[in-house]
């Protein structure tokens, strides 16, 4: 069953119903936020997967009341703490999920954060060994985040979880809480903050679950003005994405049904370094104002520099994010092109589909005290717990981390080098923030935001809990949720990280028969590892006619062409040799790279 607006689905999935029907089987707080005042998330070791089970169900039934429809007037108001659960590969294991379903969840969640630290860019003092407690350790199988908004009853059900942690199969690991920080406009009103004082969580995606349409800002940016949902697949498993795919991993629809990856990062911000940056750039309080405005992309009180780029203005809450890049500052003279905000979220920039690849649903807190303006570091730790629900690790949350935060072009934006804010900036010249109208870039941005620790999970559907959370059966545990044989996806030559070597390959020789191919050889070279073992024969297949692949590495004006190097981006997040520039020094590192292999296989040709 499929039910559409303006262009976007919800895929059928098994059991699926409507959308209205399928937002039940949805973990609270992951599409529609609860916007509680203060949150803790409990890092779980477990001890006894039995007993550990009716914690589990107690969990999921939590789950089910409040997205039961009786309840909904209920959220944000009511005095009972939502929760939220979700697994490592570890804690999945432990649950009896099956040894064939587990392996085929994507690398970067079977790996875990910390062993993909270097493409993240955390290193120096965001490196795993300087994390703090267990965050990032394997033995971590389990996080129960809690949301509350009355303070008596968030603390007695903190304390209870910690209370039961022996008699219902589990240790707690780890814990960090925090809390919500508020300002107040000129007219009284009060609105939400991070530490560097600028208004948080004002820009989020709308995924269509049955009901009105994006408010402004909140989808894709449409020609005639108006605004689109985005995909579902795009932040829930089992769902069409924005490329009309559905994901294939894990290997078992059930489990996958209406499940998402959680991110989640401790993120520590130097208040009082960003504070003292600002005023030996800007002596002038005006233009220090200015200046962190630009590098964020909006004033402290939201709004958005595109709109107001002289000073902030009062903006009703529907009207803060409503704004294009292409249509009203395509040259960033308004909103620089490397601002935070544009990063993020590039929008309609060339009005090109990218961003809606790239997004994700936030649910973060603030952790530690505010520390008042103008009053000097007083040393405590103060900063993010940065939540992030996203269908695709790699090309949602490790994409916009590598390529758009820590890279110096994104988006056909070139030049811009690292995000000023949470851009791994490390003080020296290189490390520059381009400013419209400025005779030369602000130089030496120092790190203003380093991790202290984090790790992804996946938060499965409410089905999915119940099944993990039942008994087992007389004869003993069995696997849970079984590998499912994949059937044929239409979508899936968009994704081709997905396939295995053999799919590829059938692939690859289906298309060369089609186009009435160039010859296909296969070669044994010997091979040697990294470790210096000795050669082993390896197949290896060449494909074309050696002029042919001539042609593609030297005629630049045929395919070292723009579009297709978008196209490449976008689907993978890398950079391919066709597409580059014919003097990109990355196309001539590869070159050499790629002569100096031939040179060894010998002068065979095909």
């Amino acid at each position: 069953m499929t039910e559409a607006i303006g262009g976007t689905a919800m895929a059928a999935v098994p059991g699926a119903g409507s959308p209205a029907q399928e937002a039940t089987d949805i973990q609270i707080n992951i599409l529609r936020g609860l916007t509680s005042d203060r949150a803790a998330y409990y890092f779980l070791a477990i001890t006894d997967a039995a007993a550990f089970r009716n914690a589990l169900s107690g969990f999921a039934g939590d789950n089910e009341y409040l997205h039961n429809e009786a309840e909904r007037p209920k959220l944000g108001t009511t005095d009972k703490s939502a929760i939220n659960v979700a697994f490592t590969l570890e804690g999945l294991r432990l649950l009896d999920v099956d040894d064939n379903t587990l392996v085929s969840f994507p690398e970067p969640f079977r790996q875990g954060m910390a062993a993909r630290a270097s493409k993240l860019g955390d290193t120096g003092e965001s490196a795993p060994e300087n994390w703090d407690g267990r965050l990032g350790s394997r033995d971590i199988h389990v996080v129960v985040a809690l949301n509350g908004h009355d303070a008596a009853r968030f603390q007695d059900d903190c304390r209870k979880l910690e209370e039961d942690q022996n008699a219902k199969g589990y240790r707690v690991l780890h814990a960090e809480s925090g809390g919500v920080l508020l300002a107040q406009d000129e007219r009284g009103s009060q609105y939400r903050i991070e530490h560097f004082g600028f208004r948080d969580g004002v820009s989020q995606p709308y995924v269509y679950l049955g009901g009105q349409r994006p408010p402004p800002g909140g989808g894709k940016a449409q020609r005639d003005a108006s605004w689109a949902p985005i995909a579902p697949g795009e932040f829930l498993l089992g769902h069409q994405d924005e490329d009309n795919a559905v994901q294939p991993a894990p290997a078992n629809p059930s489990l996958r049904r209406n499940g998402t990856y959680m991110v989640f990062r401790k993120l520590r911000q130097d208040v009082a370094g960003f504070r003292n940056f600002l005023a030996t750039q800007r002596p002038d309080l005006m233009q220090r104002d200015l200046l962190a405005a630009q590098m964020v992309g909006r004033w402290r009180n939201g709004t958005p520099l595109v709109r107001s780029p002289d000073g902030p203005v009062h903006t009703d809450r529907d009207a803060i994010n409503d704004f294009r890049y292409e249509g009203e500052d395509s040259d960033g003279l308004r909103c620089p092109l490397g601002a935070h905000i544009r990063r993020l979220n590039p929008r309609d920039t060339a009005f090109r589909d990218d961003a809606n690849r790239h997004r994700l649903i936030r649910r973060g807190i603030p952790y530690g005290t505010y520390l008042p303006e103008e009053a000097p570091d007083d040393g405590a730790e103060r900063g993010l717990l940065f939540v992030a629900f996203n269908a695709r690790i790699d090309l949602q949350f490790e994409f916009l981390q590598q390529q758009w935060v820590n890279r110096g072009e994104f988006v056909g934006q070139a030049g811009n080098r690292k995000d000023p804010i949470i851009g791994a900036n490390a003080g020296t010249v290189h490390d520059q923030f381009i400013v419209p109208g400025s005779p030369a870039p602000v130089f030496n941005l120092p790190r203003f935001v380093s991790v202290r620790g984090g790790d992804y999970f996946y938060a499965p559907g409410i089905a999915a809990l119940k099944e993990l959370a039942r008994e087992a059966t007389s004869g003993g545990p069995s696997a849970r949720f079984p590998s499912i044989p994949r059937q044929p996806n239409r979508g899936i030559a968009k994704s081709p990280t997905l396939f295995d070597m053999d799919r590829l390959r059938e692939i690859g020789l289906g298309l060369l028969r089609q186009q009435c191919a160039p010859t296909i050889a296969i070669r044994q070279v010997p091979l040697i590892d990294s470790q210096g073992a000795l050669p082993r024969a390896q197949s290896i297949a060449i494909v074309a006619k050696r002029r042919h692949v001539a042609r593609v590495l030297s005629e630049d004006l045929v395919y070292q062409i723009a579009p297709y190097a978008q196209r490449i981006w976008k689907i993978s997040g890398q950079r391919m040799m066709i597409g580059m520039a014919s003097n990109d020094p990355e196309r001539i590192k590869r070159l050499a790279i790629l002569h100096a292999a031939v040179a060894k296989l010998g002068t065979q040709r095909v």
